[in-house]
């Protein structure tokens, strides 16, 4: 399955519930360095189907990039940040655009090495890596550079999401695979993930290098697996409430939260026993999730808007509408 299906498995609408819509439509993502930033400091990136929408930390809406992005839309999203504030994005089956710190005016576009381009994610030192779904590789792009310095094929098939640990190891879910592989900084395949994993679609790492990972499955997963740092075998499998966990989120004290494409609500679990703790149900297929430093929760769903919860309460404080079409990805940023 290629672009084109996969996305008709993750973006498909439904009605969804609109309450304490905003007056005016005023507005309410990928892996988790965006999402630690103070709430204050941080801006809402959403990128949709034909642009990139851009909201203050009080939901205004404060600009809409289109700079490199087809007009034919995007087949699949993703956005990242560097320490330095610039903007990565998925724009198309054979770019990757990159936006500069404050006024995101387009700084250049990245097509060596870019084929079908699935994910994205920028490590520590502002190598950003990209998942190819066209040849299954991940390409690394050092920090300022147009070409590609590696590019990682051993162990890949279909890779779907990404994410770092704190040693700076790459972690690459593979969705064909029924995988995970762990790569060194220098490229070098340390391990391959299997047991507990079919059809991955979502991981994420905890402070202590704990790692969730989504088994989605085509949308017919029931679960989330857990391992401890470097362990290849679950620790916990977490099966209740869960049905096609496309998108996991992590609170600042390592809760869990799991939005499934194949179910109506956003769930939340937290303790040794991974309980569910606290379930939103008002939410018609439910998309890409993001968690800010105060542990609010952001939840893409399909009429199409972005809702945001407060820690602990299942009613929206914010509603987005204005300027969201079809979600492909959501991040926190610098504004």
């Amino acid at each position: 399955m290629k672009p084109a299906a996969r996305i008709l498995l993750t973006v498909a609408l439904a009605a969804c519930s609109t309450p304490n819509v905003t007056p005016g439509g005023a507005p309410t993502s990928l892996q988790t360095k965006a999402a630690r930033q103070t709430a204050a400091a941080a801006d809402l990136f959403v990128e949709n189907y034909n642009d990139i929408t851009e909201y203050s930390s009080t939901g205004k809406l404060v600009r809409t990039i289109t700079k490199a992005i087809p007009k034919k839309g995007m087949n699949a999203g993703g956005i990242a940040f560097d320490s330095q504030g610039y903007l990565y994005a998925i724009t198309g089956l054979t770019s990757v655009a990159v936006y500069a710190p404050s006024s995101r005016k387009l700084a250049r576009s990245l097509t060596s090495g870019i084929a079908w381009p699935i994910s994205i994610d920028v490590d520590s030192h502002d190598n950003l890596y990209v998942g190819n779904e066209q040849n299954d590789t991940v390409s690394v792009f050092p920090s300022g550079q147009s070409e590609p310095a590696r590019t990682i094929s051993k162990g890949i098939k279909d890779p779907v999401a990404l994410a770092f640990d704190s040693a700076g190891d790459l972690y690459v879910a593979n969705l064909f695979g029924n995988s995970v592989t762990v790569y060194s900084p220098s490229g070098k395949l340390m391990r391959s993930i299997t047991q507990g994993i079919r059809g991955p679609q979502a991981i994420v790492l905890d402070a202590n290098d704990q790692l969730f990972v989504g088994n989605t499955h085509f949308g017919n997963g029931r679960t989330v697996t857990v391992y401890s740092a470097g362990g290849d075998t679950p620790i916990a499998t977490i099966e209740r409430g869960i049905h096609g966990p496309a998108w996991l989120a992590l609170t600042s004290s390592s809760q869990l939260w799991v939005s499934d494409e194949n179910d109506a609500s956003a769930t939340l679990y937290s303790g040794a026993g991974w309980n569910l703790a606290q379930t939103i149900a008002d939410i018609s297929l439910p998309g890409p999730v993001l968690v800010d430093s105060k542990n609010d929760l952001y939840v893409e769903c399909c009429a199409p808007q972005i809702n945001v919860y407060p820690a602990g309460s299942d009613k929206p404080s914010l509603t987005i509408t204005q300027g969201i079409t079809s979600v492909r990805a959501m991040a926190l940023g610098p504004p």
